[in-house]
């Protein structure tokens, strides 16, 4: 029986050799799993018979699977990784993915080390609001900065410590004080150095001149004397015209004179204090103009009708010459008359009166003693002054205080008895005694809804 059996198997195992060869050789339509599960039977039948028949390679799993691609693995020199593969790795030619910039965090913090010098604004100070005219002059442009600009405003005006120039220079304003002026100033010229404005201001009173620029961007007091003289050299030379050049005139040739003279425009470093327009004609038109300016003395100029003529306003002091409106306070004098103030005293205010003539042309009233009219309005602790008007007249009153704490009081009306002249107008004065603080006007100024 086991002689039988024995050479049965030794005939089966070519026939096992044989299958496991057709098995390697036809590996696409047999798996991993049956190989593993018929070689060990055949080894062992094989061992058992010890056949010179030689066994076949074993089939390692990396052989028997070549259906699926190969997976691309990145390379390595890990000394751990499997080197049993007969079969080259295929080379990745695939391109590394960028890698992402390192977060550079917060700003370092500044080295104090490091520092940087850099120029401070320029300040000259902190200045509160210019006052309204008459206590300033009108504001100008100049180039102080020498930019070539003229945009740099120039301001003049009074306070309690003097006359102060403001200047507003690139955004930053500066002041430079000027002492020692009674009355008023203006700013009356300017000049050039390194081409740059320097400022004169002109005492009105003394005759002062006052130079000033801005030195780094701040207004400065450079000089106190007298003004600027011109270089010869910068007067330019002007020829002599040709004479065959001169137009020759016909003798019954008539030149126009205006009815009240040819004036040249207000130049251009007066300092205006007022401009109007109301209706002077009285022909129901506010169109004609009043300007009163300061240009060495205070001048009032009136453009009625179309004519132009002025007035030179004397004794004005500390005060200044503006033109507050119209009112028809002449009996005689045609159209409405103007309401000016003249000066200033100690407490009071000086109001004028001004018409325009049948020529057209600008005048200031008198007063009875013949000379130009100037009435007071204002008052202290112990005396007082009122002025007042309405048609066809103007008035004044007068108070003070006496040592018994009363007040006596007086007054009068006045009309234009003369063409051009107030006058007393007759039994309208009027004397009052021992009135109280109480009983006094409280109305200082009272013409024809004007106001100082």
């Amino acid at each position: 029986m086991t002689n039988h059996s024995n050479r049965t198997l030794a005939r089966l195992a070519p026939l096992a050799a044989a299958a496991a060869l057709l098995a390697t050789a036809c590996g696409s339509s047999t798996t991993t799993s049956q190989a593993d599960a018929q070689l060990p039977q055949a080894a062992t039948a094989a061992d058992d018979v010890a056949l010179d028949v030689p066994a076949p390679a074993a089939t390692t799993p990396t052989e028997a699977v070549v259906t699926a691609p190969p997976v691309t693995q990145p390379a390595t020199t890990d000394p751990s990784t499997d080197a049993s593969t007969d079969e080259a790795e295929t080379p990745d030619t695939t391109a590394p993915a960028p890698e992402p910039e390192p977060d550079p965090g917060p700003d370092p913090a500044p080295d104090p080390t490091d520092t940087v010098t850099a120029e401070p604004p320029v300040s000259c100070g902190d200045f509160g609001p210019i006052p309204p005219i008459p206590d300033s002059m009108p504001t100008l442009l100049f180039d102080t900065d020498g930019d070539g600009n003229e945009d740099d405003e120039v301001t003049a005006y009074g306070d309690i410590d003097g006359w102060l120039l403001r200047v507003v220079e690139n955004g930053v304003t500066s002041e430079a004080l000027m002492t020692g002026i009674p009355g008023y100033a203006n700013i009356a010229n300017s000049y050039k150095v390194d081409g740059r404005d320097y400022i004169e201001v002109h005492d009105q009173e003394l005759g002062t001149i006052f130079t000033l620029a801005t030195v780094d961007g701040c207004a400065e007091l450079l000089h106190i004397g007298p003004g600027h003289e011109e270089v010869i050299d910068l007067v330019p030379w002007t020829p002599d015209p040709d004479p065959a050049l001169i137009p020759l005139l016909p003798s019954d040739l008539t030149i126009y004179v205006p009815p009240c003279g040819f004036h040249a425009a207000i130049p251009g470093g007066a300092s205006i204090a007022s401009n109007i327009t109301v209706d002077v004609a009285a022909d129901g038109t506010a169109d004609d103009q009043i300007v009163t300016y300061l240009d060495g003395g205070w001048t009032m100029r009136a453009t009625v009708n179309g004519i132009t003529s002025e007035v030179s306003i004397n004794g004005v002091g500390p005060g200044a010459t503006r033109a507050l409106g119209v009112a028809d306070v002449g009996a005689l004098t045609a159209g409405n008359e103007i309401i000016a103030t003249v000066g200033a005293g100690a407490y009071t205010t000086q109001i004028g009166v001004f018409g325009i003539d049948s020529n057209g042309c600008l005048f200031h009233f008198l007063d009875s003693s013949g000379t130009e009219l100037a009435m007071s309005s204002g008052a202290s602790i112990g005396f007082g002054d009122r002025f007042s008007c309405g048609p066809g007249y103007i008035a004044g009153n007068s108070w003070s205080n006496q040592f018994d704490g009363t007040y006596d009081m007086g007054g009068a009306a006045y009309i234009e008895s003369t063409l051009g002249q107030f006058t007393y107008m007759p039994a309208s004065d009027d004397y009052s005694e021992g009135l109280s603080f109480d009983q006094l006007p409280t109305d200082l100024f009272d013409c024809n809804g004007l106001s100082l």
